[in-house]
């Protein structure tokens, strides 16, 4: 079972009719069962995706990004991990405030293989990721110029133009 949290933001109005908008984060929880261990990076970027029904409007980048947070509990506490000095260190918050921020396939790598050493029956896995730095990762939409003709099967005949 993985968490997966979207965080976004959005504009709501002010105290009074006059204020300036007040952009405030907002957080989406949802919940599912993806198998953790056997995806790669992107098919794992692509899996949490789907689960907010995102997967139509951004890709995971081939060698990296976006970036996410990952953590997972272990026995009674939940260790996340981060990087010191390029060595993976855990840590026992109890909170999801140590928990890495995946970038690459080699940090996503680290952390597999050290998610795999839990106990696959008691481990939660959870995910977060900000929609509001994904800008880059947006599937663009081609944008197709139709003319009369290929839209009604219209003929157009030429009009000369005479001042």
């Amino acid at each position: 079972m993985v968490s997966v949290t979207m965080v976004f933001t959005t504009l709501e109005r002010g105290a009074s009719a006059r204020a300036k908008p007040i952009a405030k984060k907002h957080r989406n929880v949802k919940f599912d069962n993806i198998k953790v261990a056997e995806l790669d990076r992107v098919a794992f970027i692509s899996q949490f995706l789907c689960v907010h029904e995102l997967s139509d409007q951004y890709s995971p980048g081939v060698h990296n990004g976006p970036p996410f947070k990952m953590w997972w509990t272990g026995s009674r506490y939940v260790v996340g991990l981060y990087w010191r000095s390029c060595k993976l260190m855990s840590s026992s918050s109890g909170r999801k405030s140590g928990a890495i921020t995946i970038d690459s396939n080699r940090e996503y790598k680290v952390a597999i293989d050290a998610l795999l050493k839990k106990n696959p029956t008691t481990c939660q896995v959870g995910v977060e990721f900000d929609v509001d730095g994904m800008e880059g990762f947006r599937i663009s939409r081609k944008r197709v110029c139709l003319s009369p003709v290929l839209v009604f099967n219209i003929d157009i005949k030429h009009v000369p133009f005479s001042p």
